[in-house]
Parts: C-alpha cells; sequence; structure tokens
C-alpha cells in the first residue's frame, strides 16, 4: 500500500475527481485511507478545490506550483500533520439537547460544526460563512423552515439541506422539494443515520457538480479551439504543430501555407519530410541543429525556403518544443513569417555597404566593373552584363566589362558594340 497518491484532474480515460471517488470506494478498501493529492494545471480556483475535497482527496495543488510548497505538502500528508477537510455543517435546531446531539455525532465524524437555535440565527450565520450540509429543523420558533430553506440556497446554491420534520406529510415532502431541499427525514432520527444520509447527499451534489464543471470545461475548451482555428486559419503567417512521436508528422498546418509556399496544408499531412525538403540546403543544418536544442529557444530562426515554384522565400521561425514525461521531444509548435523583402533590404544595404568599400580599393576600371558586376548578381542575379563607362563631354559609351553565359560558364566576352552614343532611353536616365 501506498504511502500517499498523487493524481491529475485531466487524464485520459478516467478524471481525477471519478478517480478519487473510486480509490474512496468499498472496491478499494486497502486504500480507502491513503492519502490524496490532486494537482491540476487545467482546474483551478476554490469552486475546484471544494469539489476536489468533497470526492474524497485530501489536498489539492494548482500547477504551476513552488516545489518547496508541494514537498511541504507532501510531507504533510505523509506524516498525518494535515488533516484532511470535512465538509462544513450547520445545525438550525431550536431543542438545544438535540442540538448537541447531532452537533457532537457530526464532529465525530470529523466536520467543523456550527449551531443555530433560531431561523433568523441560522441565515445570519448562512450568509456571513454559507456551510456545505446544514440539517434545518422545520418547526422553529420564529419562522418556518421553507422560509430559511430559500434564505439559505439564496446565499449558497450548493449548500446540501436536509430538513428534518416531525410531520412529513406528501405535501409538505413535495413542497420541500421544490423549494430546493435535498433530503426530508422525520423525527425522531439516528444521529448517525442522519450523518450518514447528509454525507451520501453530499456527495451526490459533489458528482452533479462535476459534471456541470465537465460540461463548461469542454464548452470552454471547445470555444478556445474554435477561436485560435479561426485565428490560425485567417492569419498570413504559417502556424503549424509537428509530432516526432508516436509517429512524425504534420497535426496542423494553417492554409496560408499555400499562398505562402505553394504546397497545401493537404500536401504537408501526406509528406512528413516536406518540411525539412523546402529548407535550402545550405539551411539544414541549422535547422537540425534548432531540433536539437542546441540553438536559444527566444531568439528566432531565419532560413531560406524554396518555394514549389523554385523561387526563395525567407522565413522567420519561432519554435516552442514540446516534451514528455521522460524529457524527450515529442512536437514542435510553431509560427512562420515571411521575411523576404526585410531580408532583401537589409542584403542590399549590406551589399551596397560593401560595394563602397570595395570600389575606393580598385586599381583599375576593369577591377572596379568586376565588383560592380559581382555585386549586382547577389542581389539581383544575371545571365548576361555589361559594366560602362560614359563621358558627358564626348557623349560616348565605352564598355569596360562584358559577359554572358558560355556552355553553361560565365565568362567575359568582347562586346565592340556596346560601345557609341547611348541609346535615347539610356539618354533620358542619364540626364536625370
Amino acid at each position: 500500500v501506498p504511502d500517499l497518491i498523487v493524481s491529475d484532474l485531466y487524464m485520459p480515460g478516467i478524471d481525477g475527481w471519478r478517480f478519487c471517488r473510486l480509490l474512496r470506494s468499498a472496491d478499494y478498501a486497502a486504500l480507502n485511507a491513503v492519502p490524496i493529492l490532486v494537482i491540476s494545471a487545467t482546474f483551478q480556483g476554490a469552486d475546484v478545490e471544494r469539489l476536489t475535497a468533497d470526492l474524497g482527496a485530501d489536498a489539492f495543488l494548482s500547477a504551476p506550483y513552488d516545489p518547496a510548497h508541494l514537498l511541504a505538502r507532501v510531507r504533510g500528508l505523509v506524516e498525518k500533520t494535515v488533516t484532511p477537510k470535512r465538509p462544513s455543517v450547520l445545525i438550525v435546531e431550536d431543542s438545544e439537547s438535540q442540538a448537541r446531539t447531532l452537533q457532537r455525532a457530526f464532529e465525530t465524524a470529523g466536520h467543523p460544526v456550527r449551531v443555530a437555535t433560531t431561523g433568523t440565527a441560522g441565515i445570519g450565520l448562512s450568509r456571513e460563512q454559507p456551510a456545505e450540509i446544514v440539517v434545518l429543523d422545520y418547526h422553529l420558533p420564529d419562522m418556518k423552515g421553507d422560509q430559511v430553506l430559500q434564505e439559505i440556497k439564496a446565499a449558497d446554491a450548493t449548500s446540501v439541506v436536509v430538513v428534518i420534520t416531525i410531520d412529513p406529510t406528501p405535501e409538505l415532502a413535495l413542497d420541500l422539494m421544490q423549494k430546493g431541499a435535498d433530503q426530508h427525514v422525520r423525527k425522531p432520527v439516528d444521529p448517525q443515520y442522519l450523518v450518514e444520509l447528509c454525507e451520501k447527499t453530499h456527495r451526490e451534489q459533489a458528482l452533479v457538480r462535476l459534471q456541470e464543471v465537465l460540461q463548461d470545461r469542454t464548452r470552454e475548451v471547445a470555444e478556445s479551439e474554435a477561436r485560435f482555428r479561426l485565428l490560425a486559419e485567417n492569419a498570413q503567417d504559417l502556424i503549424y504543430r509537428y509530432e516526432f512521436q508516436p509517429e512524425r508528422r504534420f497535426v496542423y498546418v494553417s492554409p496560408s501555407t499555400t499562398a505562402m509556399t505553394g504546397y497545401t496544408p493537404e500536401e504537408h499531412y501526406a509528406d512528413p519530410d516536406l518540411g525539412l525538403r523546402i529548407v535550402h540546403p545550405d539551411d539544414r543544418p541549422l535547422l537540425a541543429q534548432a531540433v536539437r536544442g542546441e540553438l536559444p529557444p527566444d531568439q528566432p530562426l531565419t532560413l531560406r525556403w524554396v518555394r514549389k515554384d523554385g523561387t526563395l522565400l525567407w522565413t522567420e521561425q519561432r519554435n516552442t518544443p514540446i516534451y514528455d514525461d521522460s524529457g524527450a521531444l515529442v512536437a514542435i509548435e510553431g509560427i512562420a513569417r515571411d521575411v523576404t523583402e526585410r531580408k532583401r533590404a537589409e542584403l542590399r544595404t549590406a551589399a551596397f555597404a560593401e560595394l563602397g568599400r570595395k570600389l575606393s580599393a580598385a586599381a583599375t576600371a576593369k577591377e572596379a566593373a568586376r565588383i560592380i558586376a559581382d555585386t549586382a548578381d547577389a542581389l539581383v542575379g544575371w545571365d548576361a552584363c555589361a559594366v560602362r563607362t560614359y563621358s558627358p563631354e564626348a557623349d560616348h559609351m565605352e564598355v569596360v566589362l562584358a559577359a554572358d553565359v558560355l556552355d553553361g560558364e560565365r565568362k567575359e566576352v568582347e562586346a565592340p558594340q556596346l560601345s557609341g552614343p547611348p541609346p535615347d532611353r539610356l539618354r533620358e536616365v542619364l540626364g536625370s
């Protein structure tokens, strides 16, 4: 038998609440007394903590948490210095002897108990701090129990109210249930039976609330997913999730991939290697480094992609790695943005700065021409080019360098026909 059971709330197959109820059932009697610590990042808040206690857990912890706090909570549960929280009880009974008898029975079962001997006092205590279980005598000196019942339910609709009365007629029972009573019992009542009935009813109501919490959470998740999908499917940036386990595959690729790369989402889903193949061969080692976690995770990854039509695309990616409990990488979620225009501007700026530096060191006109031709090739690319000088006094252009592709290779060629007066269109450019 373990000293402690730690459970999440959000699990496949069975949620943590039903798991707690199972461990507290007669089918698992050997585990009934083992303390249960529930941890959750999905469900949080006082209501969730209360519901978790109602269904059998001894402590609840929201994630993320301070490791020191976790260790302190575990130590307290194992060493039994942490007392499991039991539902609070309010007894509204005008007979002081009966009230004391019921109070002893509930306190023996571990419940904190408050007592009121009038309806007015009971309403006041409920408003001050609602009780999780209320034992309500129908015949009170200052008002009928149904009035108190409605006020208690108004203070907290989740309070379990059990009405005790000496004359439970069918009409009265129906009226009490319609006004919110969870149970009604005829006097005299065995205190132990009443404690067990209240606890059983409280657990049943907790299961009803559990279903409501799960439905609300399911609706919230569905609405969140719908908002995300709407955002992703209308975004110009490419959003994706790629899984490495249990098999390599794209789980999601936003429709913007078609405009950005020429490949459709369906093509990505059909080919788990497409994301690698569209990366420029010279940039694939950089991508491999990022996947292995060798690059700073907070810095964007700039890669060149090759579109379906063969043209080049610069992208800036931000990836979030997803690891399993053993630390193994199981998926990557990311967003990629087309930064081609920005990169071209950066390359132009750098190229012109380098051009000026190199030209200042050129010893001859032909050397300067070669520098200009190389810079133009780096910026825009060319199959043939000519660099000419122009003399305004003579209105004459002279070829300094001409190059063309011959037999698949770039070679310098003679091009005397390009010398002479500038054409009209070029003259306009020179004049401007």
